[in-house]
C-alpha cells in the first residue's frame, strides 16, 4: 500500500503561513568619527544614527547644524561646518605641544549632547632604520624604535617614489613597557622603477590606547576602525552619541639603504 503525506503537508504549511511585523526600538544617538593630531586631520565628521529600515545615507545622517567644541587646556576652539562638504566640522591644527595631551571634544545638536576626551600620543622616538632591497623593485625595512605602552604603530614612506605594499599593516604595542622594538615585513617598492638613492625617509604613524582598544575588537580589521560590522564594539563617545575620535602623531626617520 502506498501512503501520500507530502502533499498534505505541503497544504498545512501553506495554510499556516503568517506575516508578523516586529516594530524595532529606535534611539537617536550622534555619530562621532574622527582622528586628531596630524596635519590633515583637520575635520571630525558628524552624523546621527538612522531607523532600521531606512535607506542609509550620507545625505540623510549628516548633522548640519550641530555645535562642535573642542578643548585643549585652557583654550576652546568652535569648530564651524565644512561649507563644501555636510556633516564635516573644520578642527583646529595640532601642534607638537598638544602631543601627550589631552583634548576634550563635546558636541550638540538636536537637544542632544555627547562628549569624548581623547590623548594625542607622543610619537614614537627611531633608534635606528635601515631598507633592504632584495630586488630591483622591492625594500624590506627593518626600524627599531622605543615603544610605549598601549600604542600602535603603522609604516609608510614620506616619500612620492614609493608605494608601501601592506599599507593597512599596524603593529600594536601595548604589551611592550618603554623597550626597543624591532619592526619587520614592511615592503615598499619604487613607483617608477629602480631607486638609486642611498636614504628613504620612513613615516611611523602612532596610535592612542583608544584606538589599540577598537583594534582589539572582534569586529576591527586593519587600520580602519570605522563603520566596521562586529558585536560590542568599541566607543570612547560618551553621552548621547557613539563612535570614536581619535589621537595620533608622527614621526619621521632616514632609513639607509643597503643593496
Amino acid at each position: 500500500m502506498r501512503h501520500y503525506y507530502i502533499p498534505v503537508l505541503v497544504a498545512i504549511l501553506i495554510g499556516c503561513e503568517q506575516v508578523v511585523e516586529l516594530e524595532l526600538p529606535y534611539e537617536e544617538r550622534i555619530v562621532v568619527n574622527g582622528y586628531i593630531g596630524l596635519s590633515y586631520d583637520s575635520a571630525v565628521y558628524i552624523s546621527r544614527t538612522l531607523p532600521v529600515g531606512e535607506v542609509a545615507t550620507w545625505e540623510k545622517a549628516a548633522i548640519r547644524e550641530a555645535l562642535v567644541t573642542l578643548r585643549h587646556g585652557a583654550e576652546e576652539f568652535q569648530c564651524l561646518p565644512d561649507p563644501e562638504q555636510i556633516g564635516r566640522y573644520v578642527l583646529p591644527l595640532a601642534d607638537s605641544s598638544w602631543y601627550g595631551t589631552e583634548v576634550t571634544l563635546e558636541v550638540r545638536a538636536g537637544g542632544l549632547y555627547t562628549w569624548v576626551t581623547t590623548v594625542i600620543p607622543k610619537p614614537t622616538p627611531v633608534i635606528s632604520a635601515q631598507v633592504t632591497f632584495s630586488e630591483s623593485v622591492r625594500a624590506s625595512l627593518t626600524a627599531t624604535v622605543v615603544a610605549a605602552p598601549n600604542t600602535a604603530i603603522s609604516v609608510g614612506t614620506a616619500q612620492t617614489p614609493f608605494q608601501v605594499l601592506q599599507d593597512t599593516l599596524l603593529f600594536k604595542l601595548h604589551t611592550f613597557r618603554g623597550t626597543q622594538v624591532a619592526l619587520h615585513d614592511v615592503t615598499f617598492r619604487p613607483l617608477y622603477g629602480r631607486f638609486e638613492g642611498d636614504s628613504i625617509v620612513v613615516a611611523l604613524t602612532t596610535y592612542g590606547r583608544d584606538q589599540v582598544r577598537a583594534l582589539d575588537n572582534a569586529g576591527s580589521r586593519g587600520e580602519s576602525v570605522f563603520g566596521f560590522a562586529g558585536s560590542n564594539p568599541f566607543y570612547n563617545v560618551e553621552g548621547d552619541g557613539i563612535g570614536l575620535f581619535l589621537g595620533r602623531s608622527r614621526s619621521l626617520a632616514y632609513a639607509a639603504i643597503v643593496r
